[in-house]
């Protein structure tokens, strides 16, 4: 039996940015206005401290649409790196993307992804499992298999 070497622990994930890069879980998909529908969760704590973010991710995800992947994405003064990570899929209406539960084949993709971006500490939440509707129980053995001590999950206290 493979034993995980992921950390898990409590407290507020943009708390941990100055010393990790931070994942924020999306869904693939884009608006009327060419924008990622970042209305939710820590996506939309991500929308707020970066505004130019849902653009950026939107025009991503309106080029590459299924085979959208993991975006690093630099945010200055004084942020690091964040990575967009699909949980969600491509909806036939894609303004509608949001609203998908999330896919476990594709928290795994996105999680093997990551895991070749990892020249630093990451800090992500329980992708999947908050608008996604995944139990942690189901999505934890899925990142175990493939983050290593790297990895940090931080879920709310």
């Amino acid at each position: 039996v493979a034993v995980s070497l992921m950390v898990e622990t409590t407290g507020n994930l943009f708390d941990w940015l100055s010393t990790h890069a931070l994942v924020i879980p999306v869904n693939i998909g884009w608006d009327r206005n060419g924008k990622n529908v970042m209305g939710r969760g820590v996506a939309k704590d991500a929308a707020r401290l970066w505004p130019t973010l849902p653009t950026t991710l939107g025009n991503y995800h309106r080029r590459y649409r299924e085979g959208s992947s993991i975006l690093p994405v630099t945010v200055f003064d004084p942020y690091g790196e964040v990575y967009c990570f699909p949980v969600k899929p491509l909806a036939e209406q894609p303004w509608l993307s949001w609203k998908s539960p999330a896919s476990l084949e594709l928290i795994a993709r996105s999680a093997d992804e990551l895991a070749i971006f990892w020249p630093r500490l990451v800090a992500l939440p329980r992708v999947g499992c908050g608008n996604g509707g995944l139990s942690w129980t189901v999505v934890r053995p899925i990142l175990g298999a493939i983050l290593d001590d790297h990895f940090v999950v931080v879920s709310l206290p």
